[in-house]
């Protein structure tokens, strides 16, 4: 769904700032152990990322769905009830596809059996786009997809703006990215002591991170092959 904003990210990020081109990459995947049961086996990052207070100097995180679309700013709500219930049913362990997707949990976008585009329109959905809209000054108008569409071209321009902003301030203009593996709900212990050791290695010279969160799943401190979660979590990975 949102791939081709990971790819812009890509584009604006990494290749070439005029002047700020960062000599090398390091992507570290971590993939960890154990975590289950039968729950929600999709992850909702909205906490995790109210939660954060990564050091402003150097870090920059970004927080994406199962379908690669970008979370908003934490001025913005995301309730793990409504995200994980798509159609109100008082059930939040539901794996509808529009369960756990940000654009289905803020428009009602969604593909109908014949293949057209069709809108869940419910009043609450209504105030979730109100304030989303407005935190990013963008006017609903006659589409809520594409407003949506919008918001995350905004998003990906704010975190761009951030990386490069954190490149100019740092001499040898080296951007490290942290990506995660599946089953790892918070892997924000894990980054911190990716962060420290890479700092080390690399004193004197202070790199600016990206760290990237993205819904690889969680067997709920299950065991992760009788959860059934990697050939999912491979198909979400693919949005990252």
């Amino acid at each position: 769904m949102h791939s081709e904003c990971s790819q812009d990210l890509t584009a604006r990020v990494f290749p070439a700032y005029v002047g700020l081109r960062p000599k090398w990459l390091l992507l570290m995947a971590l993939s960890t152990a154990a975590i289950s049961c039968a729950r929600q086996r999709h992850v909702c990052l909205a906490e995790l990322r109210d939660a954060h207070n990564a050091p402003t100097e150097s870090t920059v995180r970004i927080y994406l769905d199962r379908y690669g679309a970008y979370y908003p700013r934490t001025d913005v709500p995301v309730l793990f009830s409504d995200f994980f219930d798509p159609y109100a049913e008082g059930d939040a362990s539901s794996d509808d596809a529009y369960a756990g997707s940000l654009d289905f949990y803020f428009t009602g976008r969604y593909t109908t059996t014949s293949g057209d585009v069709a809108i869940d329109e419910r009043a609450e959905r209504k105030e979730r786009l109100s304030a989303l809209y407005g935190a990013y000054d963008i006017a609903v108008g006659e589409s809520p997809g594409l407003a949506f569409d919008q918001v995350q071209a905004a998003i990906l321009d704010s975190v761009a703006d951030e990386l490069e902003v954190l490149l100019t301030k740092v001499e040898h203009k080296e951007l490290v990215v942290l990506v995660h593996g599946f089953n790892d709900a918070n892997p924000s212990g894990d980054f911190a002591r990716l962060r420290q050791a890479v700092e080390k290695h690399l004193t004197p010279r202070k790199p600016v991170f990206l760290e990237v969160y993205w819904d690889g799943l969680t067997a709920n401190q299950g065991s992760p092959s009788s959860s059934r979660i990697w050939g999912r979590a491979q198909r979400n990975s693919a949005y990252v």
